[in-house]
């Protein structure tokens, strides 16, 4: 049976990396006041700072219900090893563009244990996709952006945009990234080197 905690079965591989890789660099008072050396305690703006995030971000999550685990001591919370797991994974979809309302949808499946594996997995396989939608969006952005790198380095190098040559077809479709030949634009580029040398 699950425990029911989102991801639990990643604590112990993850907890103590966590803790060897920021814990030396963090205020002990925290944990002084909240934890043990065995279990480091962690402030909202410590975490923020080891996940890279604003503090108003994980008071979003929490906010949205999305953080049942944390404890609350005297009404702080208190952040432990244990919680960096689910920490990730709700900036993962978060930051990949899964909605909100699909992330409390999946954190709550996560609350219901294994009878929600397949429900979780068809979440996780959506979002995947859309991800490597998005990569292969970027690529193509990537594309134009290396014609234009390769356009303005060839342009700069001849002093001219004269001596930038793109092949392009009549019939291109408009969306077309123009191919570019890097022999051609060195050697235009050479040239016109050679010739302000003489």
């Amino acid at each position: 049976m699950s425990s029911g905690r989102p991801d639990a079965h990643v604590d112990a591989m993850t907890g103590a990396a966590v803790t060897n890789r920021v814990g030396r660099s963090l205020s002990a008072s925290f944990t002084d006041a909240y934890g043990s050396d065995d279990e480091p305690a962690y402030s909202i703006s410590q975490v923020a700072q080891i996940m890279g995030v604003a503090p108003s971000a994980l008071r979003y999550y929490d906010h949205e219900g999305l953080l049942p685990h944390v404890e609350r001591i005297n009404g702080v919370r208190v952040f432990r090893n244990k919680d960096f797991p689910w920490l990730r994974v709700l900036q993962c979809l978060k930051n990949t563009g899964m909605p909100i309302r699909r992330i409390k949808e999946y954190a709550q499946l996560c609350e219901e244990g294994d009878a929600s594996l397949e429900q979780r997995y068809e979440l996780i396989k959506a979002q995947r996709q859309a991800v490597l939608d998005q990569i292969e969006q970027l690529k193509f952005y990537l594309r134009e952006l290396d014609f234009k790198d390769w356009y303005y380095r060839t342009a700069i190098a001849a002093g001219t945009e004269s001596a930038v040559h793109v092949d392009e077809a009549p019939d291109m479709e408009p969306d077309r990234i123009p191919d570019t030949q890097e022999a051609t634009g060195s050697e235009a580029a050479v040239g016109c080197k050679d010739e302000d040398d003489e």
